[in-house]
């Protein structure tokens, strides 16, 4: 028994959590960690799939007291489709103690995901690096798609990049992530605009990249360009609708190691001040609480 059910995980979390607020008549909560509706592609299939997932959303979200997401243009959106406001509690990770600025290797860029495949920026940020002067080794971190792993070679082949500047790594398990990041120059999240959910969305991935001291490389979605703004010295905002002026940057960017360093500094203050758990978690408490002082809605 408790007095406040959180669902996660999804449109099952609420089901699963929201059956067990209402059998014992206590709170429901729900985590929105992706917008539902903007990640469903437009068409006739796409249309009735949106309309069924609404449907059960507001099913449920009109008995819930706490409602949080991890993205301020999610919340946005969420509210607009949904009537329901939606308190912003970014993915953001504790503090590592005793880390701090590293000095990492030349020209090594990190991204992880539980998958490595196609459609997710990796095409893109490497069709770069033929136009970037500096060298760079490209850490990719995940379970790699056995079919894109074939035309990431053919990818390369045709760029004229070595195979050995990509490097393949297997997946670890999500407590060992922090570390990995540690002793890269840049991080990357590269999210792509084609599909809406991913446009307003902040991966946790950054809030990583922060903590271990490391600045960000960020795809110039809607919610990365608004973020890169915030992030000032410790983020890179890479435009792949031009990707001359991106591989520009990069390389000049790489060129000045008195900026890196300044950006590394830079990610660790970011870090401590703001884009922590130990900050982040009085925004979590606070929704909490507000809920916990109202009455169970279960009319």
């Amino acid at each position: 028994d408790a007095d406040l059910y959180i669902g996660h995980g999804g449109i099952a979390g609420l089901i699963a959590a929201g059956r067990a607020a209402q059998k014992r008549q206590r709170r429901l909560g729900f985590d929105a960690e992706d917008d539902h509706l903007a990640e469903v592609e437009s068409g006739p299939m796409g249309d009735r799939e949106r309309a069924v997932r609404k449907d059960i959303l507001l099913r449920w979200l009109r008995h819930c007291t706490h409602l949080t997401t991890a993205a301020p243009l999610m919340a946005r959106s969420l509210q607009e489709s949904l009537g329901h406001e939606f308190a912003v509690v970014l993915n953001v990770f504790p503090l590592v103690p005793g880390r701090g600025a590293n000095e990492p290797e030349a020209g090594t860029v990190y991204w992880f995901s539980q998958t490595v495949g196609a459609g997710r920026g990796i095409e893109e940020f490497l069709a770069l690096l033929p136009h970037v002067s500096k060298p760079i080794r490209l850490f990719l971190r995940g379970r790699v798609d056995a079919r894109f792993e074939t035309e990431l070679r053919a990818l390369l082949r045709k760029l004229g990049i070595p195979e050995a500047s990509v490097v393949l790594q297997p997946p670890i398990p999500p407590g060992e992530l922090q570390e990995s990041c540690f002793g890269h120059s840049l991080g990357l999240s590269l999210e792509l605009s084609r599909n809406a959910n991913r446009d307003i969305c902040l991966p946790n991935k950054i809030f990583q990249y922060l903590i271990a001291g490391v600045p960000v490389a960020l795809s110039s979605t809607r919610a990365q360009t608004q973020i890169a703004a915030e992030l000032g010295l410790a983020a890179l905002l890479l435009d792949f609708q031009d990707p001359l002026a991106s591989a520009g940057l990069l390389d000049s960017w790489l060129s000045d190691l008195d900026r890196q360093r300044a950006a590394r500094q830079h990610a660790c203050e970011l870090a401590r001040d703001r884009y922590c758990w130990e900050v982040e978690q009085y925004r979590f408490l606070e929704s909490v609480e507000r809920c916990l002082q109202t009455g169970v809605n279960w009319s």
